[in-house]
């Protein structure tokens, strides 16, 4: 049997609504992978708020930002002024924050929370989801309904110019 780890975006859920999300899946263990986990807008999403909100309900509360946060510092991994996420997954904080996740998933259902609701916008699921799938795990988006989608690789689209592209004779015909 495969592991299967959560991806979840706080958005604009009140409390009672994202717990309630976490408690349907069995969440045991929270890692917030938000680069600055601070909220103006949801300050109960704020990092030490959320932490002892999720300590009363029975959930660990790890911060991972630092090592997989969607926005860092590091000028080494922006490209057109834009964070080059092949080149983040190279960094060694990147890649231990990937290690320990692995590592906490042997042990507790665990999710990967960010702002951003819609996973497709995210940068766990650009980022994130790929080395996950790639080393076994399925991945599953909860979304604000109650529901879940199972997260898949995204095929890799090529743009080939016509001009490298061999013409071959028609050599069905009889």
């Amino acid at each position: 049997m495969h592991k299967v780890i959560y991806t979840i975006g706080h958005s604009d859920h009140d409390p009672k609504t994202f717990i309630r999300l976490l408690e349907k899946f069995k969440i045991q263990a929270l890692i917030d992978v938000r680069t600055y986990p601070y909220s103006s807008y949801v300050k109960h999403f704020n990092k030490e708020v959320l932490k002892n909100f999720l300590y009363r309900h029975r959930i660990d509360y790890f911060y991972g930002g630092q090592y997989m946060g969607g926005k860092p510092s590091d000028e080494s991994v922006m490209r057109d002024g834009k964070v080059d996420y092949e080149l983040l997954r190279k960094k060694d904080s990147y890649q231990k924050g990937l290690r320990v996740l692995l590592k906490l998933v042997n042990l507790k259902t665990v999710v990967l929370m960010c702002s951003e609701e819609a996973p497709e916008k995210c940068h766990r699921t650009q980022l994130i989801t790929p080395d996950l799938l790639t080393a076994g795990y399925e991945v599953r988006n909860i979304r604000s309904d109650g529901s879940y989608e199972i997260a898949e690789l995204t095929p890799i689209q090529l743009d080939i110019p016509p001009d490298d592209i061999e013409t071959q004779e028609d050599t069905t015909s009889l």
